[in-house]
């Protein structure tokens, strides 16, 4: 479907977009809303238990699921005193982390 851009890519241009205006991007990755059967039951759209639906789940969707089943791209609020959304990182990344330790 979309070839032409990788999750990194996405993630790079999305981090752009959080360091021009943090708080729009962070109302907009924070809010979920329900969805019908037919999204909660799509094979890579990430839903919530109780069918919520965010902006980074579609995105995830997008992107596809790795081999564990986990959307490629996470979001991280830690790093940022406000809590505002500090930056999107790639799962991936996470996990090798997480090998490191």
């Amino acid at each position: 479907m979309l070839n032409e851009i990788s999750p990194e890519k996405l993630v790079a241009f999305l981090n752009e977009l959080i360091a021009i205006d943090p708080e729009a991007m962070t109302k907009l990755f924070t809010y979920r809303t329900k969805c019908n059967d037919a999204m909660a039951e799509h094979s890579t759209v990430q839903v919530d238990e109780d069918q919520n639906v965010s902006f980074i789940g579609i995105i995830n969707g997008l992107c596809g699921v790795n081999e564990n089943g986990w959307g490629y791209i996470a979001a991280n609020f830690e790093q940022d005193p406000e809590g505002n959304l500090a930056e999107l990182i790639s799962v991936e990344l996470i996990m090798d982390m997480g090998k490191k330790k």
